[in-house]
């Protein structure tokens, strides 16, 4: 998309204000939302109204006093372009009831039971992240007749007032029993110094999962290593990471109901490194027989790991390819791709979506993602600026 001169110039000078640590993904992620606004706004080009209120969209809330200190200091009239955008955000909001529709008909569609009551009552707790952040179905199957269906919204960059695990304690979602997975979301949230959250519901349960997006400086493996309430598996995967290059990781995933932990590495520029995915997995004990598989996974923008505290052992490792277009996808692989693929309230006439292949200690299995929102793929490409 075109640019208007003054609106070029007026990032610039937000952009070089960032500190460098974070400035690769606050450029990208401005950029994304300043053309997303116009886009939405059915503009020809970004304008600078479109760069000033995707900062405040981009950032936390928690640090929009010093974007209107910044934006003060360059002479910008913030309020104006706030009110302006106000009235317009109502009609770019993600229907949360037509979600509920969609949601029900994909699970019709893949022989998921699905908790009308469950989903609804958590659709609606985290109402106001779903209707504005990066949404997207997920869709797994464990064997050719075992599957699930999720929804999840999740944002790099825009902290929720508290933390989603305080709303799902309010709402009886979950209780804290005791178990490691809860001591280390606090300890991860402190220690990671946490910059925006993601919540994943599952349809035939409702609440389940929690993403915790750490700061850059403080998402490498030394923060990792003291965190106290780590699965004993991945203490043990930490000289695995270090060996293959994984340093700074990108995201960490609580799953408060199989009590499990995931640990994203986003990947920079895939196609211009040669990552020895087999060697990778013949480290922690997978089999690589699958050459297709392995070949599929090269394209990845992350790699994630999944551990739990009931095995000092890598459950799963995880590889999701973000494609532009549904031709990129292997179907041959599993019938879910093309289930998923082929459904309009799945794609919702997109052709953006992520496939994911699984390495677990049962074999293979398949993931698909669609873009719900239309941004959950380029936020992954955004943040995957910063990866290793």
């Amino acid at each position: 998309m075109e640019w208007e001169p003054k609106a070029e110039a007026l990032y610039s000078r937000i952009v070089a204000r960032v500190p460098a640590p974070q400035r690769a993904l606050v450029a990208s992620s401005l950029r994304r939302g300043a053309e997303g606004r116009a886009s939405r706004n059915h503009g020809s080009e970004v304008m600078e109204s479109d760069v000033v209120v995707g900062m405040f969209e981009s950032t936390p809330e928690a640090f929009h006093s010093q974007v209107r200190a910044n934006l003060g200091s360059l002479g910008i009239d913030y309020s104006a372009y706030l009110a302006a955008a106000a009235k317009s955000d109502s009609l770019t909001k993600i229907d949360l009831a037509k979600l509920l529709v969609d949601l029900k008909e994909m699970s019709v569609s893949l022989g998921v039971p699905y908790e009308e009551a469950k989903m609804r009552e958590a659709i609606l707790a985290y109402g106001e992240h779903f209707e504005k952040s990066p949404v997207a179905m997920r869709m797994t199957t464990r064997t050719k007749t075992s599957r699930n269906l999720a929804v999840r919204y999740l944002d790099f960059l825009n902290l929720a007032k508290g933390d989603p695990l305080a709303t799902a304690k309010a709402k009886g979602f979950v209780a804290d029993d005791g178990h490691p997975v809860f001591a280390l979301f606090e300890e991860a949230k402190l220690l990671c110094s946490a910059i925006g959250y993601g919540v994943d519901l599952d349809v035939s349960a409702g609440f389940s999962k929690i993403w915790l997006v750490p700061s850059v400086q403080n998402a490498t493996l030394d923060v990792l290593a003291g965190m106290e309430n780590l699965p004993q598996g991945a203490k043990n995967t930490l000289g695995h990471f270090a060996r293959f290059g994984l340093n700074v990781f990108g995201l960490i995933g609580f799953d408060f109901g199989r009590k499990t932990m995931n640990l994203y590495f986003m990947i920079k520029d895939p196609a211009s490194k040669s990552r020895d995915y087999g060697a990778q997995l013949l480290d922690l004990g997978f089999p690589v027989d699958q050459a297709e598989f392995l070949d599929a996974c090269r394209p990845a923008q992350a790699l994630y790991y999944t551990f739990s505290w009931a095995s000092a052992k890598t459950e799963r490792v995880c590889f999701p390819v973000v494609c532009s277009d549904h031709s990129q996808v292997p179907m041959r692989f599993d019938p879910l791709f093309e289930i998923a693929l082929g459904n309009a309230s799945f794609t919702g006439g997109r052709q953006t979506c992520i496939y994911s292949i699984v390495w677990s200690q049962e074999g293979n299995y398949f993931k698909v993602d669609n873009d719900y929102s239309g941004t959950m793929a380029s936020q992954l490409i955004e943040a995957a600026e910063v990866g290793v």
